[in-house]
């Protein structure tokens, strides 16, 4: 649940809205001989003071923001480096450039990602916390979602089968009746149909055993009764 009208989607910025390898490859050679090697001996060009500032967008990936906060409210969350001062305005900085005016606002910047609340984080990293978010992490660049066109389309068409499944809510009592399994995604509880004895709506629309909301589906629906789904649901419209 969140206090906001529609779902949050989180975007993380390197190699997800932003091309990193772009500024690393507008560095001179001599400047980035310096950062060849940590104390782990792997490259840190994401310490070098003003490389930020020097990045392209994502193939794709400023058309999908556009489309994407027509439907969902969207933050930026990221992280910066904590030997390179200049990253954090550098990144204030690109998002100041490349989207419109007041979207800066909507940044975030921590190295804890998991402790923000949400629907949706877009990152193609999982150490900062991102496989435990709370809401669902969309690994950009993986086998399922390797550029922003697949996710676009992802989260597009989930919010529609979510605004689907929530008419299906209403004036339902015939197709819970043919249900195996019905749920509640208000409460999340799942029960049989038969224990289902109250309804509104000239008798139509059926009430949770368990709660008392309006808010029950059945499989019959032809959505999953399953507690992420539920899960989801209730995020959306609690």
């Amino acid at each position: 649940m969140n206090n906001y009208a529609k779902p949050i989607v989180y975007f993380d910025m390197d190699n997800v809205l932003v091309d990193f390898q772009s500024g690393v490859d507008k560095i001179p050679a001599e400047v980035k001989a310096q950062y060849e090697c940590d104390a782990k001996g792997k490259p840190h060009y994401d310490d070098i003071p003003g490389i930020f500032s020097k990045m392209e967008p994502f193939k794709g990936a400023i058309e999908a923001v556009k489309k994407i906060s027509a439907e969902y409210e969207v933050f930026i969350l990221t992280t910066a480096p904590w030997n390179n001062p200049s990253a954090w305005s550098d990144k204030l900085e690109w998002v100041k450039k490349h989207f419109p005016k007041e979207f800066h606002k909507r940044v975030i910047i921590s190295h804890h990602k998991d402790l923000l609340k949400g629907d949706f984080l877009i990152d193609d990293r999982g150490d900062k916390g991102q496989s435990d978010f709370e809401g669902e992490w969309i690994e950009f660049g993986s086998k399922e979602f390797p550029d922003w066109p697949t996710v676009t389309d992802y989260l597009l068409n989930d919010l529609k089968k979510l605004k689907e499944a929530h008419d299906h809510s209403f004036k339902n009592k015939s197709e819970l009746m043919k249900s195996r399994v019905c749920g509640c995604f208000y409460c999340l509880a799942t029960f049989n149909p038969k224990e289902i004895v109250n309804f509104i709506d000239d008798g139509k629309t059926a009430l949770c055993p368990k709660c008392g909301v309006d808010s029950v589906i059945g499989d019959a629906s032809g959505y999953p009764v399953t507690n992420e789904f539920l899960n989801k649901m209730c995020r959306y419209w609690f």
